[in-house]
C-alpha cells in the first residue's frame, strides 16, 4: 500500500485485491469442485461503502474543539 498514492488510487488499488482474491476463490472452487468459502472480512471490504454525508465530517470536527459550552 506504501507504493500506491493516498485517496482514489489507494482504493482502487484495494479493490483491484479484493477482486482479484475473490476471483482466485472462485477459480479454486471452480477446479476441486469443492465450496472454497471467501473469508467473511475480505467480504465486508468488498461491500460498497455509503457516501458520507455532507457537513458531518466538519460538524463533528468542530463540535471535538469548541468542548463544552
Amino acid at each position: 500500500m506504501d507504493a500506491t498514492l493516498a485517496g482514489d488510487e489507494r482504493l482502487g488499488w484495494w479493490r483491484r485485491q479484493l477482486a482479484d482474491a475473490w476471483e482466485h476463490h472462485r477459480l479454486l472452487a471452480a477446479r476441486t469442485g469443492t465450496e472454497v468459502p471467501f473469508p467473511k472480512v475480505l467480504q465486508a471490504w468488498r461491500r460498497q461503502s455509503p457516501t458520507a454525508l455532507p457537513g458531518t465530517a466538519g460538524e463533528q470536527r468542530g463540535q471535538e474543539r469548541s468542548g463544552p459550552s
